[in-house]
C-alpha cells in the first residue's frame, strides 16, 4: 500500500530504539513519501511528560541519523519533526493535528503510526470515529501480544482500514528507561541521545 504521508506522534521521553524499530517495520511494509514525527505538549492519555518539550525535540533531532532512509519500494523517506503540538496550547489532540495536515498536504486520508497498546485504547481517542474518516491506522504489534488481539480489536471496533504490521518491534518504553536510568543503567539503544542524557542531567 502507498500512503503519501504518515504521522507519528508520541511524547518521546526519551525516543529510543523501539521508536526506530517502529520506523524500520513500517518502512518494510508501507510505501510511503513522508513521515511526520510529532512530540506532543500535553498527552490526553498520559502523565505529562518529564522532559522539556525543547529537550524531547532536541532528542529527536539528535536520534534523526538513525531513522531508516528507505521503505519498501527502495525509494527515499523524507523525515519532518515537527513543533505544532508543542507550539500549540492546550492538550494534544490527535484530531487537530490530523485536520491540519490534510489541509497542509492537500490529501484525504493520511496514515496515523502508533504502538499496538495505542491501537487497543484507540476507541478512547477523542472523536475517534471522526478520525477513523481521516486516517489510516498503521499498527507495529508488540510480540508479546497475540495477533489475533489486534484483529478482533479491529473488527470489534469497526476500524476496517487499520494496517497491522506484520512483525513488532522491542518491548521497551520510555518509563523502563527512565527508570533504569534513576538506578544508574542508562540505555535507550542509541549512543547520542544517551550521551546527551547524562550531559544534560536529563530522567
Amino acid at each position: 500500500m502507498h500512503i503519501k504521508c504518515i504521522l507519528f506522534g508520541g511524547t518521546f521521553d526519551p525516543v529510543h530504539c523501539g521508536h526506530i524499530g517502529m520506523l524500520e517495520q513500517l518502512n518494510k511494509e508501507v510505501v510511503t513519501e513522508q513521515i511526520i514525527i510529532i512530540p506532543n505538549k500535553r498527552p490526553p492519555h498520559k502523565a505529562m511528560p518529564i522532559a522539556t518539550d525543547q529537550r524531547r525535540f532536541a532528542l529527536l533531532n539528535i536520534a534523526r541519523p538513525q531513522f531508516p532512509s528507505q521503505c519498501l519500494s527502495s525509494g527515499y523517506v523524507q523525515y519532518k519533526i515537527s513543533s505544532l503540538e508543542i507550539n500549540r496550547s492546550g492538550p494534544s489532540y490527535m484530531i487537530d493535528t490530523v485536520n491540519y495536515y490534510l489541509a497542509k498536504q492537500k490529501v484525504k486520508m493520511i496514515g496515523l503510526l502508533m504502538g499496538g497498546d495505542s491501537f487497543l485504547s484507540f476507541h478512547r481517542w477523542v472523536q475517534y470515529e471522526l478520525l477513523l474518516k481521516k486516517v489510516i491506522p498503521i499498527v507495529v504489534p508488540r510480540y508479546s501480544v497475540s495477533r489475533t488481539v489486534y484483529l478482533n480489536y479491529q473488527k470489534e471496533k469497526l476500524i476496517n482500514k487499520a494496517i497491522i504490521l506484520l512483525s513488532g518491534t522491542v518491548d521497551i518504553s520510555s518509563s523502563q528507561i527512565r527508570k533504569k536510568n534513576n538506578r544508574g543503567c542508562l540505555d535507550t539503544g542509541i549512543s547520542a541521545v544517551n550521551a546527551y542524557i547524562k550531559k544534560e542531567g536529563l530522567y
